[in-house]
């Protein structure tokens, strides 16, 4: 399970994730959905490692995420 807490994030001023709770379940498949801009490629990247949260927690399977990125070798996108 992947689990991100309270994520926000910001490009300058513009904050594009304003305390986004989202969990995806080992197992299932999962859409995220939205107009353009509204930061669904960000939380991908942030689940991904190559973008950092302003502020926030991802967890993996009930662990915060530490840099171990061995997790994405599960991931489809």
């Amino acid at each position: 399970m992947i689990t991100l807490s309270k994520i926000i994030k910001r490009y300058g001023k513009l904050e594009v994730l304003k305390g986004i709770d989202l969990k995806f379940s080992e197992g299932k498949i999962s859409a995220i959905v939205g107009p353009n801009g509204s930061g669904k490629t960000t939380i991908i990247k942030i689940i991904l490692g190559l973008v950092k949260p302003d502020y926030g927690k991802i967890f993996i399977d009930g662990k915060p995420l530490n840099g171990d990125f061995l997790y994405r070798e599960k991931i489809g996108y």
